[in-house]
């Protein structure tokens, strides 16, 4: 079911906040948007980024965040859903990265589940890959 208004600027605040602590490296304030809980997932772009729970997250993000010297987010298509008090989002998002130097930005296929608790949500599981080139 399609999310109303709320729901989906209530979901996307949520990864628009994650964009730019991101961008700042801020470990902290990305981890405290996931939910604390063991069955956490999140699953990366490489073969070893799939990891469960919080602290596994943590050690992942800490490392996603120190490959690159800058980095920026940007959305550029979101789709949003809910029922209840989960929510889930496919987006499409521009990585903007830089590395020696060199800038480099590269597609990314973003999808998440978050659910509310309180007057919060929290990411409960977040996938990113790339899109295959056919």
């Amino acid at each position: 079911m399609r999310a109303d208004s709320i729901i989906e600027s209530s979901v996307m605040g949520i990864l628009n906040i994650y964009a730019i602590a991101f961008g700042k490296k801020d470990i902290e304030r990305i981890v405290s948007l996931f939910s604390p809980d063991g069955d956490l997932i999140t699953i990366g772009l490489s073969a070893e980024e799939k990891k469960t729970g919080l602290a596994e997250f943590t050690r992942q993000i800490e490392k996603e965040v120190s490959r690159s010297e800058k980095s920026s987010i940007e959305f550029t298509w979101h789709s949003v859903s809910a029922s209840g008090n989960v929510a889930w989002v496919a987006a499409d998002v521009i990585m903007h990265e830089k590395y020696d130097g060199e800038e480099v930005d590269y597609p990314l296929r973003l999808t998440a589940v978050m659910e509310q608790r309180g007057p919060r949500w929290l990411i409960s599981q977040m996938h990113k890959s790339l899109p295959a080139a056919i």
